[in-house]
Order: structure tokens, then C-alpha cells, then sequence
């Protein structure tokens, strides 16, 4: 669902659901919507957050029958009694799809002659800009270990890709791993001899239509060891 207004994650999505339902109200009159259209997106959200509230509660009593199926399983005997889900019943009736109708609602109201951007933006159905100084960003890095060699990640941006710089303390000084397009890479270069350690330091920068753009990164150390 490509709809640049729309949050990515749950909580998001709960969150402008919930807004849409509230706003909708006010403006019903205006844009000669349905008691029943209102109603609808208002039971919506109420179900949609009646999960996301519940969420947690699910998940123990997930393990709470896995625990009993384990104990009717393998268990020594005797009866047992099983807990009913710690919530009550959903507020309303379930349909599913409930962002795509949200969207299409959206994209009807945006139609609507007595529509407006002021109307949009307290709907939340346009999305908000935020000026990007490009010359000022830069990637930030994290490292795990992966089998003894270090994976770096990094968040893209919506950027081309990194420059990935290392320094691994070999006399060469701050030299050009690779270029990535990509959110991660694993450095596979050669590890110090067993019983060996080193400290590499890696940094990045943005590149964007292959030219390096941005400021370079902080730097992060990481230790690699030479293993068997």
C-alpha cells in the first residue's frame, strides 16, 4: 500500500487511525460523508487498537497453552485447567482490510470539491515534509560479530549507498573497503594470527548518483581476534 502519508509500523498506523476517526466527525457535514462511513472508520480504529492493546496479553497466553500442550504431552498425569485469553471480546464486529479502506476513504475525500490542504493535514492524509540538508547527514554505523569477523549496519536514508573506510592499524592508515547499496556488510578481510588481536576503525559516508555526499561518520572501533 503505497501511500506516503500512511506510518509504516503498527503503532503508527493505531495512532492515525485513531486521528482519521476522531477528525472525521467534525468534517462529515462538510464533505457529505455517511453516518455509516464515519461509524465504520470509528469501529475500525477501535478494533485495530483493541489488538494493539492486547498485544502482550496474547502472546503470554500463547505461551501459557504451549506450556499446557507441553504438560498433556509429556506430563505424569492428573488434570489441568486452561486459562481463557486475558481480554475481553473485540468492540466491534471485525472486517478486514482495514487500511485499505481508510486509504480509498482518503483518496475520495482528496476528490471532493469542498476538500482543502488544511482539511488533509488535520486527516493526516498528506504527508508531512521535512527539508533534508544532504551536505549535513551522515551514516551511522553499528557492528556485531559474525563468526569472528565484523557485520556493520547502517540505515540508508533513502541514499544510494555507503563508502565504507577502515583503518586496521596496519600502517596504511584510513583506506577504501567498498561501496554498498545495500544496509550491511560483513568485512571479510583476513584476521590477525590465532592468539592475536587488533582494533580496526571503520567510518562511512553517503554517496548519492555515485558521488560522495554528507559528512563522513563517527568512527567505531571494533577488536577482532584471530580464531581456529
Amino acid at each position: 500500500m503505497a501511500n506516503s502519508y500512511l506510518p509504516n509500523d503498527d503503532a503508527g498506523k493505531m495512532k492515525w487511525l485513531n486521528n482519521m476517526a476522531v477528525k472525521l466527525i467534525g468534517y462529515a457535514e462538510v464533505l457529505l460523508l455517511s453516518k455509516e462511513t464515519v461509524q465504520q472508520v470509528a469501529e475500525d480504529a477501535a478494533n485495530f487498537s483493541y489488538f494493539i492493546g492486547n498485544l502482550n496479553g496474547f502472546r503470554e497466553y500463547q505461551k501459557q497453552v504451549t506450556a499446557f500442550k507441553n504438560i498433556l504431552r509429556d506430563g505424569e498425569g492428573g488434570e489441568i485447567t486452561i486459562r481463557q485469553p486475558p481480554a475481553p471480546a473485540p468492540p466491534f464486529p471485525l472486517r478486514t482490510a482495514i487500511f485499505g479502506r481508510a486509504c480509498r476513504l482518503a483518496a475520495a475525500i482528496k476528490v471532493n470539491p469542498a476538500y482543502n490542504t488544511a482539511i488533509g493535514k488535520d486527516l493526516g492524509i498528506i504527508r508531512e515534509t521535512v527539508a533534508v540538508n544532504m551536505l549535513e547527514m551522515a551514516p551511522v554505523l553499528h557492528c556485531e560479530m559474525s563468526a569472528g569477523h565484523p557485520l556493520l549496519r547502517w540505515r540508508k536514508n533513502r541514499m544510494q549507498g555507503i563508502h565504507l573506510y577502515a583503518d586496521r592499524g596496519d600502517g596504511r592508515g584510513n583506506t577504501f573497503v567498498t561501496t554498498s547499496t545495500r544496509y550491511e556488510y560483513k568485512d571479510m578481510h583476513p584476521l590477525p594470527p590465532l592468539g592475536q588481536s587488533a582494533v580496526w576503525r571503520y567510518t562511512a559516508i553517503y554517496i548519492d548518483h555515485d558521488e560522495e555526499t554528507g559528512r563522513m561518520s563517527a568512527e567505531i572501533k571494533v577488536v577482532v581476534a584471530g580464531i581456529v
